[in-house]
């Protein structure tokens, strides 16, 4: 821990998190997923690869009577998110330093919400980052998809519900997965820098023991044709949800 440098940033004017100053830092992406969830007072949630703690304070920030658990394998971001959830004074924030994979029984069918910001690459399908801490964040060398989403039907109770964000690339075998491993697809936003432009990621909800009737929602524009931020990127930026009409 003494040779990585950190800082400082505040979450939504309300709390604070400290990050490394290189290496993994949460991104934009978090903030979409959180903007996506849906949550409702005393839900239990699970963040798989919490990092830091940008999902679990982003939640907290809308609705604070959550009970968050945060499980991260990387020892440094781990003792990280500890330290964010005591310094802003967070007792119903839980930080689990393992691999999701050694839960043990006790946490099966327990979550009513599992999020995942995931590694976005399969492992050796890109050039690696040169960082190893953003390494292992970005690419599937601890967590593949299969392994994802199997865990997170594993830990999420009857009708529970799974969000997690991959670049457009991954849409199809995403949907293959969700249903490979008995869950099924309830909402799919797709994200695009502009109008104009193709979608370059996506976001899904998808549950367990749900119906199986997907809704495929507005897309998601982060960028006006001149260039200016969207109304609804400029909200989610600030900590904000999405908009609710797509919901």
């Amino acid at each position: 821990m003494n040779d990585v440098e950190y800082s400082m940033e505040i979450i939504n004017d309300r709390f604070r998190i400290w990050q490394p100053k290189q290496g993994y830092r949460f991104n934009l992406d978090s903030l979409l997923l959180a903007g996506f969830v849906h949550t409702r007072k005393n839900m239990q949630i699970l963040d798989i690869g919490t990092g830091t703690g940008v999902i679990p304070l982003l939640l907290f920030s809308k609705e604070p009577a959550l009970q968050i658990t945060g499980v991260e394998i990387q020892p440094i971001l781990a003792t990280l998110a500890l330290r964010n959830a005591r310094e802003n004074g967070l007792e119903n924030w839980m930080v689990l330093g393992q691999d999701v994979k050694t839960l043990g029984p006790s946490y099966a069918n327990r979550f009513h919400v599992v999020v995942c910001n995931p590694p976005y690459f399969r492992h050796r399908a890109a050039i690696l980052s040169r960082h190893p801490m953003e390494q292992d964040a970005r690419h599937e060398t601890l967590l593949r998809m299969e392994d994802l989403f199997l865990q997170a039907y594993r830990l999420m109770r009857p009708k529970g519900h799974f969000y997690c964000i991959y670049p457009i690339n991954r849409l199809d075998e995403a949907l293959c997965m969700a249903h490979q491993s008995k869950m099924h697809p309830l909402r799919l936003r797709l994200i695009h820098s502009k109008a104009d432009k193709k979608a370059r990621a996506f976001l899904l909800h998808a549950g367990k023991d749900a119906g199986r009737q997907m809704v495929v929602e507005k897309p998601l524009i982060l960028h006006q044709a001149n260039g200016d931020y969207t109304e609804e990127y400029k909200r989610v930026m600030g900590g904000g949800t999405l908009d609710e009409s797509s919901r």
